[in-house]
């Protein structure tokens, strides 16, 4: 959005509960509901207990919250489960996915409660666009990780993986050579049948409705990739980068008070900054301020879902 522009008194519902991701994540969410407010939106966040007692430090009263309960128990998960921060094996990453897809019928009920004129979801929140659509609401998909990652993942589901004995791989159509281990790369295929494939449908629904909902807002910047913004765009239709979101923090308290009282693990980085070469003077200062505050808007994200983990791992030095 160009800076100063206001939107026509805009009533926009974004739920957020989010998959796969740490709960450093929600904060983009309150950025993402700044951003909105400050060009004259209306912005009801629709969350659980647990992520608004992290999100509602950060945001302000123009910004309100829509608390719905989160079925911990129904699905085997502990409590206060809400987020993946607190997810502690991988039989709860499936019961996990599936208490989410359980709040379509409250979804549904806000939506006719609050009659927004648009939605912001999750990516992996796919049968929102169905309880929206609807409605005629419009769905916009927020997604926090970068155009890179978008496209690795939409170009990994659709090609077919090679023999057993090829050891690596090259992504089709990129616009760069990457290379792949298949070691890293997790065949969603051979999920049928198994307790899994839950995840395998919901990913395969999420790519169906993607070309079909209104548009996707990137936590990324053009300046940053923009060979694969462009790339995503052509995928997909309406892209907007809108990130990083974090800028519309300007007050100290604001950004130091980021990060809550709740557990999370976490690690410590040693970066060769000079190694994502080029960086303009506010990326390096980025990449090296803050050891526990680091955004990586190319690398990071869907990692746990398209297994770049240890080829991250190895490009950090962690």
């Amino acid at each position: 959005m160009a800076q100063g522009h206001m939107l026509p008194m805009v009533d926009i519902v974004i739920i957020w509960v989010h998959l796969f991701i740490q709960s450093n994540n929600l904060f983009a969410l309150s950025n993402m509901a700044k951003i909105f407010t400050a060009h004259g939106a209306h912005v009801t966040i629709l969350t659980t207990p647990v992520n608004a007692t992290i999100i509602r430090p950060n945001i302000d009263d123009s910004i309100h919250l829509h608390i719905i309960p989160f079925p911990t128990a129904k699905f085997g998960l502990p409590d206060g489960c809400e987020n993946s921060s607190f997810i502690l094996s991988n039989d709860h990453h499936i019961n996990f996915m599936k208490a989410n897809y359980s709040l379509r019928q409250p979804f549904n009920s806000v939506l006719t409660d609050l009659h927004p004129d648009c939605v912001v979801t999750d990516l992996f929140l796919p049968w929102t666009y169905d309880v929206a659509i609807a409605r005629g609401i419009l769905r916009l998909v927020f997604h926090g990780s970068s155009n890179f990652s978008a496209c690795a993942m939409s170009t990994l589901q659709q090609c077919r993986l090679p023999a057993d004995k090829v050891e690596s791989f090259v992504l089709p159509g990129l616009p760069h050579r990457i290379e792949m281990l298949k070691t890293q790369i997790i065949d969603f295929n051979k999920l049928a049948g198994t307790p899994r494939e839950f995840i395998m449908e919901t990913l395969k629904e999420a790519a169906k409705v993607e070309v079909k909902n209104y548009g996707t807002l990137m936590n990324s910047f053009y300046e940053l990739e923009s060979e694969y913004a462009d790339y995503h765009h052509e995928r997909v239709g309406r892209v907007w980068n809108v990130g990083p979101v974090s800028l519309c923090n300007n007050e100290v308290i604001d950004k130091s008070t980021r990060g809550g009282e709740y557990p999370a693990q976490s690690c410590t980085c040693a970066l060769e900054v000079e190694a994502f070469s080029p960086l303009s003077n506010w990326e390096k200062w980025r990449l090296g301020s803050r050891h526990q505050d680091i955004h990586l808007f190319g690398w990071c994200g869907m990692r746990a879902m398209i297994g770049f983990q240890r080829a991250m791992k190895r490009e950090l030095k962690i």
